[in-house]
């Protein structure tokens, strides 16, 4: 299955982001694998959006296999892409995580960038063995918790 987002927003990237947890959700990813994977997506999205004016991303989730996302925008580029990977580097006085944040999160993770052309980031993350057909899963096995009070519930 696959497809693709136009960003220009960030509320394209809310609705995206939404999309994209919706799909993992039902492909069998653990809540933590989306929680991650989504985290990832609103960090590249968002760059798109701040420093680009806007780009697509295409996914393509494969079968039992994983999740790859494709952000391409026809930016400024990044000048120093090894720079730009540093974790605190920022050309816009955030904390500079999105990019070597994102990073952490993917099983593989690369960037191409060509100055005034525009910038490639292709993000992977695979599905875990032991979360094929879990479809359901929850936090503790699908046990939910009404934590106001001190319940558990099955």
């Amino acid at each position: 299955m696959n497809g693709s987002f136009d960003i220009i927003s960030e509320e394209d990237v809310l609705h995206a982001g939404n999309e994209i947890s919706r799909l993992t959700r039902e492909k069998g990813f653990s809540i933590l694998d989306r929680i991650q994977i989504r985290t990832a997506f609103s960090e590249l999205a968002r760059n798109m959006v701040v420093h680009a004016g806007g780009g697509k991303v295409q996914y393509t989730l494969l079968d039992d296999w994983g999740l790859q996302l494709v952000f391409e925008d026809h930016g400024p580029g990044i000048p120093d892409i090894g720079k730009a990977m540093s974790t605190g580097f920022s050309t816009t006085k955030s904390m500079g995580l999105g990019l070597p944040g994102s990073k952490k999160l993917a099983d593989d993770f690369h960037v191409v960038s060509k100055p005034g052309e525009g910038t490639k980031i292709t993000f992977f993350r695979k599905i875990r063995n032991d979360q094929v057909n879990n479809k359901n899963e929850g936090i503790n096995n699908g046990q939910r918790h009404d934590f106001s009070r001190g319940e558990r519930n099955g």
